[in-house]
């Protein structure tokens, strides 16, 4: 499980590279996002270089999604938080 720093009060900005062996992909559930539409998102791409959005959530998702990457073994999730007031960021496994 992956949560922002200060969770659940999540106004710090944050980087985590999901890496698994070669030839293999990535697989993310992203569990929720709380975010202000005005300032906060979720990002989510695909490898180190050139990196190929897969998926970008502000507002509030509450339903499990799941995000995979189709042809590299790295994902990165980026956290901005641009205001992040009164909202708890992202849970995602």
């Amino acid at each position: 499980q992956i949560v922002p720093p200060g969770f659940p009060n999540s106004n710090v900005s944050c980087d985590y590279m999901l890496r698994v062996d070669a030839g293999k992909q990535v697989e993310l559930t992203i569990e929720f996002v709380e975010a202000n539409i005005c300032c906060d998102y979720l990002e989510i791409f695909e490898g180190e270089v050139g990196m190929n959005l897969l998926g970008y959530l502000s507002g509030e998702v509450v339903e499990p999604t799941v995000i995979t990457t189709t042809t590299s073994n790295v994902m990165r999730v980026n956290w901005s938080a641009g205001g992040a007031v009164n909202v708890r960021g992202f849970r995602v496994r």
